[in-house]
């Protein structure tokens, strides 16, 4: 209990003026609210596997079947280290500093959650996180209103799935402030780019954000990617950790998926890594 109210603490000394507010409202969500994300999304805790500050489990999650323009994509903002390929609670030098982090064989690197199911509190903070994200991203339904505001691409541009990241926000460490999300993620469709989510980052390399919804908020990282300079992800690393192009750095950041699209199931609104087939009807039909 000490060491998890230690983390909260933390947590509110890294957090920027929108988190607070965030934070505090909050905590008067209703259950009724609550019950969205909390009916639903503890199937998605546990098909996580996530390890917990008791006992971490290694379980392998499903990856990503588009290589770069996958979830996996924007791991490569400050970079990654370490040889991918095993499975286990060690990190392998991977954010050493990360008590509980877990190394999966895919490359993503799970970050510890209070053991146990997700409280009424955590549930109802769960579900306020996804409600105010749906909101105050809808302005950025067209990718061209994103662009304006700063946003640029983290990872190519051609595939399924794309990251675009707003580096002046990563840059400030306003942790969870959905007006200012880290990146925002589109699908491309037959009709275009379509908005599904948001991703947040912890406040720096190596530091994961706040649990606000227990286990269903599990922050990862990645240490298989390779980037430019311009902190675009442009492949994956050898079994050997090493880049054909691009380079492999050494720290990462944490990140948080908030999947915001209608047609996307609710219990896997904070999936770290979703297959590319979850995306089909949004890339044939253009809707979310």
């Amino acid at each position: 209990m000490e060491e998890l109210q230690a983390r909260g603490r933390r947590a509110w000394r890294h957090a920027g003026p929108g988190t607070r507010i965030w934070w505090a409202a909050a905590g008067t969500v209703a259950l009724a609210g609550a019950i969205v994300v909390g009916s639903t999304a503890v199937a998605a805790a546990s098909r996580h596997t996530a390890p917990s500050t008791s006992a971490p489990t290694p379980t392998v999650p499903a990856g990503s079947s588009d290589g770069m323009s996958g979830m996996s994509g924007m791991a490569g903002m400050a970079g990654m280290a370490g040889s991918s390929g095993s499975t286990g609670t060690s990190t392998n030098g991977i954010c050493p500093d990360v008590t509980g982090a877990t190394r999966m064989a895919d490359g993503m690197l799970m970050a510890p959650v209070p053991a146990g199911p997700p409280t009424t509190a955590q549930q109802a903070a769960a579900a306020q996180l996804v409600a105010q994200t749906t909101q105050d991203i809808a302005g950025y339904s067209s990718l061209s209103a994103a662009q304006a505001a700063g946003y640029t691409p983290a990872t190519r541009t051609t595939g399924t799935l794309v990251h675009y990241a707003n580096w002046d926000t990563v840059k400030a460490g306003d942790v969870l402030d959905p007006e200012h999300p880290s990146a925002l993620m589109y699908v491309n469709s037959v009709d275009g780019p379509v908005l599904v989510g948001a991703m947040y980052l912890g406040p720096g390399p190596c530091q994961p954000g706040p649990d606000v919804g227990g286990s269903l908020t599990q922050w990862h990282a990645h240490s298989n990617l390779c980037l430019r300079g311009d902190h675009q992800v442009v492949g994956k690393t050898s079994a050997g950790g090493s880049c054909t192009t691009g380079s492999h750095n050494t720290r990462t950041y944490f990140m948080l998926h908030v999947w915001t699209a209608p047609s996307l199931p609710a219990s896997d609104q904070f999936q770290a890594d979703l297959p590319m087939s979850s995306f089909s009807r949004i890339a044939g039909t253009g809707r979310p």
